[in-house]
Order: C-alpha cells, then sequence, then structure tokens
C-alpha cells in the first residue's frame, strides 16, 4: 500500500509507529498520525505547518498527552490501525490523485487528516486555527516554490 508514498511520508508513519509504542498504545490513530507529521522536519507538512504559525513543540506535546488506543494481543512490530487512520491514508492517496501528483507526500496526510472533521486531530489542529482551506492554500503555495519538494 505504501508503494506510492515518498520516502519522507512512509518515515512519518514510521515515526508514527514508534511513537505509538513509546507513548504505550499497540493501534495506531489518526493522532499519532500527526504526530508522525509534526516530527517528521523535512516534510511538506511539518513546512505547512510551520508557515501556519502552529507552536509545533506545543502540538507536539499536545498530541503526546492524548489517550493512546489500545486492543487487545501482543504488541507487534507493525501496528494495527484505527479506522481514523485508515481512512486518513486512503484520504491522502485520493488527494494525490486528485493534485495530478504521482507520489504521496506528507501534505497528502495533512490534508486528510484535516478533511475527517469528526477525528481527534482535526479537532486539534482546528484549535490551532488550521483549516482545511488554509492548510491547502499552504501546501499549494509551498508546492508551487518547490515542486520537487518531497520527492
Amino acid at each position: 500500500m505504501y508503494e506510492r508514498f515518498t520516502k519522507t511520508s512512509r518515515h512519518a508513519v514510521a515515526i508514527a509507529n514508534r511513537e505509538t509504542h513509546r507513548l504505550g498504545g499497540n493501534i495506531i490513530g489518526d493522532v499519532e498520525l500527526l504526530l508522525g507529521l509534526v516530527t517528521e522536519t523535512g516534510g511538506v507538512a511539518n513546512a505547512a505547518l510551520r508557515e501556519l504559525a502552529v507552536d509545533l513543540p506545543k502540538l507536539k506535546d499536545e498530541l503526546e498527552r492524548q489517550p493512546r488506543s489500545r486492543v487487545d494481543g501482543a504488541a507487534r512490530e507493525m501496528l494495527p490501525q484505527t479506522p481514523e487512520f485508515k481512512l486518513a491514508i486512503q484520504s491522502a492517496i485520493e488527494l494525490a490523485r486528485e493534485m495530478g501528483q504521482q507520489s504521496v507526500g506528507t501534505q497528502h496526510m495533512l490534508l486528510a487528516v484535516l478533511r475527517d472533521r469528526r477525528s481527534v486531530s482535526s479537532r486539534i489542529l482546528r484549535g490551532y486555527g488550521v483549516s482545511l482551506a488554509r492548510a491547502n492554500q499552504t501546501v499549494v503555495g509551498l508546492m508551487s516554490a518547490n515542486p520537487q519538494a518531497e520527492e
């Protein structure tokens, strides 16, 4: 599934997986995905959040304090995923296609997280003043300025 993902976006997912383990969860969700996007400093998503004047250390701290999802069973190296995580990944793939891009970058995952207004991560981002429209505008601007970003 991740073959179309950029190296940076795959790394953000790996960070999300690692952070889920570190924070005591055993199922990866949208909050952990956003934590991966915030932590992966080389991604367009991280650059967009900085451009939107989000206090990234504060956001990271808030994401780390969220309750972790747990399911019965032993923790695995690659964790199972919540429906919200799966929806964000599928939506990121669709967004890349809609934007005419071959690869799925962190920017697509950020926009996908914001698309699901019911998700915890979307609500948290809106609390920082980040709307889907503002994030999309910022991503488009960053990608226009550097078309090779995240390839």
